[in-house]
């Protein structure tokens, strides 16, 4: 029998390719994703240093999401405006380009060699770009002494570029998609299908520290359904949801219990804190109009608080949602209108 014939070095490269795509678009998460970006890029192009930028929507600059190399530390969290620099133009263009020599190029900004010693000669600038919008840049530099970037380099950076694209797209898909089937179906609170999940999230990173839960219920709700119907019920509770979502304090995570219970998580808030919120929230959802168009009403609805805490109320999650429900309905025993304390 024959020796097996070598493989070809183009061989080798679409075998690469190949193995590029299945790993990038068979994630989900975009963590997942941006790990698989790392490998591929490190494992195929083996470059020393680089970067993958990602477009921030929000402010539309170019954040620092992977950065490799012997000043990567330095770089960590810093951003790019669209348009400053090599990375700032391609990404406004769109379109891949490859620097010889930076200082022959006017769009190189030296603003990062200053800042952290690095000496940059030639850049190799690749966009992700997925249905016209350009998602981000990977770019690969050289120092001075280092090989020039080749047309190979160009090719397989453009396909990990285009593999990248497609994978960021679907993992923010995916991620749309199971945060819409958290989240309640009536306001942006999360529904009561996520509460434990959410609440032993916040228990395991809480390290020690208090966490405090607020249950309420809406006080003689079934009274405003009597009165007014479902449909206007469904819109006020929707506007109650709103209105807790709009006034949660930071860090603070909303629930939509179920009917017209609601739940507030407050990581890392001691019992007196929480208290101060509830009452605050308690005062401002008393002016808080509830405009009923059909009735051409406006109604103001309170509530009845609970709060509770951990460690002393109860040390684990699903404990201290039922001390919290328990001082709630205390409140409702008692004339509701009111916070008590588990």
């Amino acid at each position: 029998m024959s020796d097996p014939v070598p493989a070809s070095r183009h061989d080798i490269e679409i075998e690469s390719l190949l193995d590029i795509g299945k790993t990038l678009t068979s994630r989900l998460r975009l963590d997942d994703v941006l790990r698989g970006i790392f490998e591929k890029t490190s494992e195929v192009l083996r470059p020393r240093d680089w970067t993958l930028f990602l477009r921030d929507p929000g402010t539309d600059d170019l954040r620092f999401a992977i950065t490799v190399g012997r000043v990567a530390e330095r770089l960590a969290g810093r951003r790019i405006p669209i348009g400053e620099g090599v990375v700032g133009f391609v990404a406004r263009t769109g379109e891949p380009l490859v620097v010889e020599d930076v200082r022959t190029d006017p769009r190189f900004s030296a603003r990062f060699d200053r800042d952290t010693g690095f000496k940059t000669r030639s850049l190799l600038c690749a966009p992700l770009v997925a249905r016209g919008e350009v998602l981000g840049v990977i770019e690969l530099i050289r120092r001075p002494g280092e090989p020039s970037f080749t047309e190979r380099d160009l090719r397989l950076l453009r396909v990990v570029a285009d593999y990248a694209a497609i994978a960021i797209v679907n993992a923010r898909q995916y991620e749309l998609i199971e945060d819409m089937a958290r989240r309640d179906t009536l306001c942006p609170l999360f529904n009561s299908r996520h509460v434990k999940v959410a609440l032993a999230a916040v228990f395991a990173e809480s390290d020690g520290r208090p966490v405090s839960l607020v249950f309420f219920d809406l006080d003689r709700f079934k009274s405003f359904v009597d009165r007014h119907g479902h449909m206007e019920a469904g819109a006020a509770l929707a506007k109650v949801g709103m209105f807790v979502h709009e006034t949660l304090p930071p860090g603070g995570i909303g629930f939509r219990f179920g009917g017209d219970e609601f739940v507030v998580a407050l990581p890392a808030t001691a019992k007196d804190a929480a208290l101060r919120y509830a009452n605050e929230f308690l005062e401002k959802l008393r002016a808080f109009p509830i405009v009923v168009p059909a009735a051409g009403e406006t109604v103001f609805l309170t509530a009845s608080l609970g709060v509770a805490t951990s460690p002393e109320d109860g040390a684990t999650a699903e404990d201290l949602l039922k001390s919290a429900d328990a001082a709630m309905y205390r409140v409702k025993g008692s004339g509701r209108d009111a916070v008590e304390s588990a």
